[in-house]
């Protein structure tokens, strides 16, 4: 029973740390071949990196999001809606013939990473506490900063070979992977009776220190909302 135990909290580590990884590749995998498909779209080296402030912007909102539709629905369901919706994002970019529609892809995609970053942490949150908690979130952190590391040789190789839609094609091919890992593998870790009701305004906040030590993602959110 310990050792299964162990294989189990291994692996939800594991787990959070492959979603969380999603994020890590989610601007620097395409970048090397943003001349290239500016070239393509015919449109300015200025409009493409704007590619990227819409991603970042859209990851932004999509933490918000998906931090209430986890405290809400689960886990599991707000990382699946997720990763759906980034892999619709990266299908949507690799048929991308205007730069309207790959700046709607981009969007989508980041839009839909923010669910991977506050779902794998609100993972650990929920299994674990004290040192285990802290060596978790190393691990977390090392697969979202390998990333920037690893993917821009990965898409620059990728571009020179078969070119640059094939980089958005291994989004799609990552992202389904993660999602058949926590569609198969993931463990709902919000009890039923912890989740939160839909209407803010009826959250018990004394549950919730102001240092944030709560698991739900959104508790701080809910002090805001409360003064209306």
């Amino acid at each position: 029973m310990i050792g299964t135990s162990k294989r189990s909290e291994n692996f939800t580590i594991f787990l959070a740390a492959f979603i969380n990884s999603l994020g890590g590749i989610g601007i620097d995998l395409y970048a090397p071949s943003i001349p290239a498909i500016g070239r393509a779209l015919h449109t300015s080296q200025a409009v493409m990196l704007s590619t990227i402030t819409v991603f970042l912007v859209a990851y932004a909102l999509g933490q918000l999001f998906f931090g209430l539709f986890s405290d809400t629905k689960g886990r599991k369901p707000a990382v699946l809606t997720g990763l759906f919706a980034f892999i619709v994002g990266s299908v949507l970019a690799t048929q991308a013939h205007r730069i309207e529609t790959l700046m709607i892809a981009r969007a989508l995609q980041g839009f839909a990473i923010g669910s991977c970053q506050v779902v794998a942490r609100a993972m650990l949150v929920d299994n674990f506490k004290g040192d285990r908690f802290r060596v978790a979130i190393i691990y977390l952190s090392l697969a979202f900063g390998l990333g920037p590391v690893i993917a821009p040789y990965i898409g620059g190789l990728v571009e020179d070979s078969v070119g640059w839609r094939w980089n958005f094609a291994i989004y799609c091919v990552y992202g389904f992977t993660v999602l058949l890992f926590v569609l198969f593998g993931m463990r709902e870790s919000l009890d039923v009776s912890k989740r939160q009701s839909p209407d803010m305004r009826s959250w018990d906040m004394e549950k919730f220190s102001p240092a944030g030590s709560s698991s739900c993602p959104s508790s701080y959110l809910a002090g805001v909302f409360r003064r209306f």
